[in-house]
């Protein structure tokens, strides 16, 4: 699957075309076959799912796993709406750049949901959409490997 967000195109192909050649990470597949990632940030391991249904974060934690990411002061708030229920995060901007499928990114602003039946399982983050708005993502499922482009 290629999604390329700058040209706002989207593709489904057997064979990975060789404009999308780029070096690719090895990912898990949860119960579902979602993407979950591999982070590096300040030598530490997290497992981050690719969720484009929570396409207004960069990043999304729970309460308990925000200072791992970040310990600035709060910037913002917002409220959301998830599966109807309406809540607050909380968005703190990251202290150190990250590495996810081969690069780095900073800044990134990451928001923490306090919640107490927030979602929890086999990954540490959730990363929707707007991580990726100026690059392109190839996600091979067969495989299990991510790049960027």
């Amino acid at each position: 699957m290629i999604i390329d967000y700058p040209a706002q195109r989207f593709s489904l192909c057997d064979t990975l075309p060789v404009l999308y050649q780029v070096p690719l990470s090895d990912i898990e597949l949860d119960g579902s076959g979602r993407a979950i990632l591999p982070m590096q940030l300040k030598n530490e391991n997290y497992k981050v799912l690719f969720d484009n249904g929570s396409s207004l974060f960069p990043l999304l934690v729970t309460d308990d796993k925000i200072n791992a990411f970040s310990t600035s002061a709060v910037t913002d708030t917002i409220s959301i709406s998830s599966w109807g229920l309406v809540h607050n995060v909380i968005g703190r901007m990251m202290n150190d750049s990250f590495r996810l499928a081969e690069q780095y990114f900073s800044p990134v602003k990451v928001y923490a949901d306090y919640r107490k039946n927030a979602r929890t399982g086999i990954y540490d983050a959730i990363t929707g959409n707007a991580l990726f708005w100026n690059k392109t993502m190839i996600i091979d499922f067969k495989n299990r490997k991510f790049g960027l482009k």
